[in-house]
């Protein structure tokens, strides 16, 4: 970020050079203290009055020269507005905060001069010190203006972005500069999404423990990064929130036993069967996370799973009955009854391999479609029910007996590679999400500054508290 750099370098020359002030006035204030107690009465004050005009025009050199850097500091934040403006690409809207700084660098800047007013009258008032001490500016207010005012947001914008790496540290267990390094890769995206890094951030630290189980050891930055893209393509493209998005996906990944690297494909087919069956992508991922549970390692894959939703829904089952076909549909022929397993075998059918594993859905619909040739879809359902496909009989039986190049079809749709990003890229196309992508790119824009400027802003409170001390 090129136009930050004079206010980064202007604040780290000024800070350097006030803190030495600060150290050579302390040392000025030692002198005027010895010199106060070897003394006698009269000597005493005349020693008193000549160390006290000195450390009293030292100090006052300091002051006039913090207050000279906090105007060359406003100034150099006033030139990199300026500069802003003039700069193409997603940071542009910073000219707009950096052009017109707000008050507090004119307040800091006045505090500094009563400062030196007071520190003036040091050479010729036996009362200096107190008088020093009672006009000294506060660090809060000395350390925003060091940073050309804005900078204070900025930086107490790092400190809440620190806080949210922090929490995925804890929950990762990993050091503070890992995950700092997975902040810094959340900032990349800064304009190119309607989420601010501190959103995504947060979002992830509600989910990075059980990224950490599903992955078998901590994140990268990059794998951090590329399963929230996963998650802010859903979130952008179904109008959902970032962290439930980022749950969901997460959930999904972890009943399927997917890596990490899966979740791309679960946030094409969680978008596409949500979106074509007029769930939320809540429900759906509940709905596929509790037919995993029942059918255990014996099911389908997760876009098996989303195909077969929208199968159903092109037949009639859609929305709660197709969810709720979805989990009962296979049960009945995974653990099959004497009966079940009677039917099947009269019928010259089975759908589990030598594994006990279930055979691919596509499979098992074309066994049945010759079996079901020629019958309503009455009679299908009953054929289906005595097979062990139960209550979801009559859901399944013109789904099945469309055959299995419409499920394939189906399946296809559901994992179409990049869909949910497409979507994504449509949907945030408009006046409002561009608006969203620029207001985030701002505040991702203060993060990074802040992050600059934090430890420079530590240092001068730092050394402003041992002063007074």
């Amino acid at each position: 970020m090129p136009v930050m750099e004079p206010v980064v370098a202007t604040l780290v020359a000024n800070t350097t050079e006030f803190t030495a002030q600060l150290e050579a006035a302390k040392l000025k204030m030692a002198e005027f203290g010895a010199g106060s107690e070897l003394s006698g009465a009269e000597s005493g004050l005349a020693n008193l009055g000549g160390a006290g005009k000195q450390a009293g025009e030292d100090v006052a050199l300091g002051a006039e020269t913090a207050a000279g850097g906090l105007r060359g500091t406003e100034t150099a934040a006033k030139d990199a507005g300026a500069a802003a403006k003039d700069t193409s690409g997603k940071f542009s809207i910073l000219g707009n905060l950096f052009g017109n700084l707000p008050g507090p660098i004119g307040a800091a800047t006045d505090k500094s001069e009563a400062f030196r007013g007071s520190v003036e009258k040091a050479g010729t008032s036996t009362g200096a010190l107190g008088s020093i001490v009672g006009s000294l500016p506060s660090p809060y207010i000395l350390a925003g203006a060091a940073i050309a005012g804005v900078a204070a947001v900025s930086v107490d914008m790092a400190s809440k972005y620190q806080t949210a790496t922090n929490q995925i540290a804890a929950s990762e267990g990993i050091t503070t500069g890992a995950a700092a390094k997975i902040g810094d890769a959340f900032l990349t995206t800064g304009g190119t999404v309607t989420f601010s890094a501190q959103q995504i951030a947060t979002a992830f630290a509600g989910v990075a423990g059980q990224a950490k189980q599903i992955n078998d050891g901590a994140l990268t930055a990059t794998q951090s990064l590329n399963l929230m893209k996963a998650a802010m393509d859903v979130a952008e493209a179904g109008g959902t929130s970032l962290s439930g998005a980022t749950a969901d996906i997460t959930k999904t990944l972890q009943a399927f036993s997917l890596g990490i690297n899966q979740a791309p494909l679960v946030s094409d087919v969680l978008y596409n069967a949500a979106n074509r069956t007029g769930v939320s992508v809540d429900a759906l991922s509940g709905a596929l996370t509790r037919a995993k549970s029942r059918m255990g390692a014996a099911a389908p894959d997760v876009q098996d799973l989303g195909g077969l939703l929208l199968d159903l829904a092109a037949h009639g089952e859609t929305g709660r009955a197709g969810i709720s076909a979805l989990g009962s549909a296979f049960t009945g022929i995974i653990s099959p009854s004497k009966a079940v397993t009677a039917a099947q075998q009269a019928l010259g059918v089975s759908f589990l391999n030598s594994k006990g594993q279930l055979d691919p859905i596509s499979q098992i619909i074309g066994e049945l479609q010759p079996k079901l040739a020629g019958l309503s879809a009455v009679q299908a359902a009953a054929e289906l029910k005595t097979l062990g496909f139960g209550g979801a009989a009559i859901k399944l039986a013109t789904t099945i007996q469309a055959g299995p190049a419409a499920y394939d079809k189906y399946v296809a749709a559901v994992e179409k590679t990049n869909s949910a990003h497409a979507a994504a890229e449509k949907a945030s196309a408009g006046l409002h999400a561009s608006f969203e992508k620029a207001k985030a790119g701002l505040e991702d824009a203060a993060i990074a500054l802040g992050e600059k400027l934090l430890p420079y802003v530590t240092m001068a409170a730092q050394k402003l508290a041992e002063f007074v001390a």
